[in-house]
């Protein structure tokens, strides 16, 4: 459906080591943030980003506010 050739796709999920290594990173974001529920979801600069930033029209001031 994205242009990811059926083979590589496959491949992808048949590696146990990269599934084990996902879940790890998985956890480690649940562990360090926990108000972390998803995609969208964004950290900047360490920091969890609010819920509503979603659209650029509000991840944009964000974005400009961290890099000040």
């Amino acid at each position: 459906a994205r242009g990811i050739p059926q083979a590589k796709t496959n491949q992808c999920l048949s590696d146990q080591k990269m599934i084990d290594k996902e879940v790890e990173l998985t956890n480690d974001v649940n562990n360090q943030y926990p108000s972390f529920q998803g995609t969208p979801a964004f950290v900047i600069n360490g920091t969890m980003a609010p819920q509503d930033v979603a659209s650029w029209a509000n991840l944009e001031p964000e974005l400009k506010d961290a890099l000040k």
